[in-house]
Parts: C-alpha cells; structure tokens; sequence
C-alpha cells in the first residue's frame, strides 16, 4: 500500500506549504523581535530623565510595525492561497499539523503577545509623563499668574478666561 502525499484544503500536496509558510511566520516573528527590541528601548528612554532618543526610537518603531502590517500581509495572501480559512481555530489545526510550523507560529503569539504587553506598559508611562509635564506646566503658569486658556481636551477653561480674552481684544 502507497501512501498518497498530504493534501491541502485546495487539492495541492502540503509539503512545500508548510516550508513557504514556515519562512513567512519566522520573517514575521524576526519583525517582532526587531519591534521589541525597540519597544525596550522606548521603554528606556520613557524611564530616563531626559529622553533625548524617543523621537528616533518612535520613527524606528513605526517603521518596524509598518514591516509587520506587510509581513503579515503577505503571510495572509499565502495561507489563502495554501487554502487555509482566515480562522483562528483552523489556523490552529493546520499549524498543529506541521511540528516545525506549529514551533515558530507559537513562537510569534508569543512576541505578539510581549509586544502587545511592553506597548501597553509604554502607553502607560506616556501618560504618566504627561501628567508630570501637565502638572508642571500648571505650576509655572500659577506661579506667573497666567490662566489656562485650554485644558488637555482643548476645551476652554471657563468663563472667567474668556472674559479675560474678550476684555483683551
């Protein structure tokens, strides 16, 4: 008895799937190393006192995720093409099917999973140091006598300052 090579969902032998799309997820999950990497390093400069590199980091952290999106992308056109459903389960069960495929694509939920993780965290310290700056701003402009004339949302700050401005005019 001859076994019949494994057929994909499209009729096409699964052999050379599987290696196409296990090149396509580790170049997605060397993408997401890169994007952590520099997801760590915002990190760094976000804790610094001074955080001279951001804007640098932020463009290459940009970049890096726009890589992601075409990656990813090109990863979706393929696995339409092999015939496998853009559903999370099926995914699954075909990856599942494939040891060295089923390896790398737990390594990238993982990075996903940490990249989602460290933007999150870093979201947060943004925030936090908005509020620093924004508290700080308040305290000098009290300390010259000067009223906000917008708050954070760029609604004006109340009547008494629009007074003020129209008295101005």
């Amino acid at each position: 008895m001859t076994s019949r090579p494994e057929q994909s969902a499209n009729g096409k032998g699964a052999k050379s799937q599987p290696r196409e799309l296990l090149q396509a997820v580790e170049r997605e999950c060397a993408a997401f190393e890169d994007v952590i990497g520099m997801l760590k390093r915002e990190q760094d400069e976000l804790i610094a006192k001074t955080p001279n590199g951001l804007e640098a980091i932020v463009a290459a952290k940009d970049a890096g995720i726009a890589q992601i999106e075409r990656i990813r992308g090109e990863r979706l056109a393929l696995m339409q093409r092999l015939g496998v459903p853009n559903d999370g389960a099926q995914v699954e069960r075909f990856v599942a099917r494939h040891p060295e495929l089923n390896r790398v694509w737990l390594r990238l939920r993982t990075f996903v999973r940490e990249a989602q993780r460290l933007n999150g965290l870093n979201g947060k310290l943004v925030s936090m140091r908005m509020q620093f700056v924004n508290s700080r701003l308040d305290a000098l402009r009290q300390a010259a006598g000067i009223e906000r004339l917008y708050d954070a949302d760029g609604r004006s700050g109340g009547a008494s300052t629009q007074r003020r401005v129209i008295a101005a005019a």
